[in-house]
């Protein structure tokens, strides 16, 4: 792609409009989008069986122009409308907080309300490197997501604009309580003989019972700063050493360490977890503090493993709201399920536990 294209950062009219499905991704659409005639144009779907959200994702190849990413909301209406704060949040992201982030370059993005949808022209990463997330990361791609994470973290820490993201308010607005009532039977019908450890049915209680008692100190409380809020595997993309975090439609507010527990638990498979887990959260607290970040380490160790809350919240959700069709689908659920079980029995699930680095190790 030319440097000229590269420059553009999400500053198209904003009166086009947004596109429902990919027959709307013309030629026309995308010269305004980014600002030059693009005399080609093939659309080919890639991440077919990837967003639990119903996001779909296009390569836009455009000739001489190179060739972008669009992402667009689901063609699911009732979807769409189940997600729409959040399809509008990553549009947001993208106009508002992605400056000095470990991102993609965004060249349009915007959302229609009425509709629920929303559209990202994002950088075509090319040669970047994903990792199933059933896989897992290993130490070293551990290591770079951390520190991506750690650099996401630094340049929001305490910034006055993550006054209007949600933060314990999300519990609400994804329903916890309503999903968590229904968790069980869902978890059955898509996982037959799966079943929730008591430190889950403890915390997934806690949670529907008063979400802002066991989130409040951890989402509201400061020093905040801006959580990815699905911080995984298949969020990422890796070139050489250096890591880049994709999909913010979840962006919120909180506490560090409840993001970095929630990369750790969803991404590593336990055993990996557990053998570098010190060592991660270790580089997660040296990142920060060349940054000129002071996390006390107690503090962070104690946000860290009360970050199972989060974890449990958006696990719950996504059992019971999201699209989870197809064997890789349910792979994934499995996995994160077992992942989360595993973290909640090393670590507990004692939200008023005033933890310190090495306890309970």
């Amino acid at each position: 792609m030319t440097a000229p294209l590269r420059q553009r950062a999400c500053d198209a009219p904003s009166t086009l409009a947004v596109p429902l499905g990919p027959e709307a991704v013309t030629r026309g659409w995308l010269s305004a989008v980014l600002g030059r005639e693009i005399d080609a144009l093939r659309l080919e779907r890639v991440g077919v069986d990837e967003g639990f959200t119903g996001t779909r994702l296009y390569r836009a190849e455009m000739g001489a122009a190179g060739q972008v990413i669009v992402k667009l909301a689901s063609e699911d209406a009732a979807l769409r409308a189940r997600f729409a704060a959040e399809n509008a949040r990553e549009v947001a992201f993208y106009h508002q907080f992605a400056a000095g982030l470990p991102v993609p370059g965004c060249f349009y993005a915007a959302s229609d309300p009425v509709a629920g949808a929303s559209v990202v022209v994002l950088e075509d990463l090319g040669g970047a490197r994903a990792v199933p997330f059933v896989t897992g990361l290993d130490r070293k791609e551990a290591l770079a997501a951390v520190r991506a994470l750690a650099q996401a973290h630094a340049v929001h820490w305490d910034a006055g604009a993550l006054a209007g993201l949600p933060g314990s308010a999300v519990a609400d607005e994804l329903g916890f309580a309503d999903c968590w009532a229904g968790y069980e039977a869902a978890l059955q019908e898509l996982l037959p003989g799966a079943e929730l450890s008591p430190e889950l049915r403890t915390l997934g209680a806690a949670l529907a019972g008063d979400a802002g008692a066991v989130l409040g100190p951890l989402l509201d409380a400061g020093p905040l700063t801006l959580r990815h809020g699905d911080a995984q595997a298949d969020n990422l993309m890796f070139a050489a050493d250096a890591a880049l975090l994709l999909d913010w439609q979840f962006m919120a507010r909180g506490r560090g360490g409840a993001d970095l527990a929630y990369l750790l638990i969803s991404s590593l498979r336990p055993e990996t977890r557990r053998a570098d887990e010190a060592a991660l959260v270790e580089s997660y607290l040296v990142a920060l503090a060349a940054r000129g970040i002071d996390y006390p380490r107690e503090r962070l160790w104690q946000d860290y493993r009360r970050g199972a809350a989060v974890k449990l919240l958006m696990s719950v959700v996504a059992t019971v709201g999201m699209d989870n069709r197809g064997p890789a689908k349910q792979a994934w659920r499995r996995a994160d399920l077992a992942r989360l079980v595993a973290f909640c029995a090393d670590h507990g699930t004692d939200q008023g536990a005033d933890y310190s680095a090495g306890e309970r190790r």
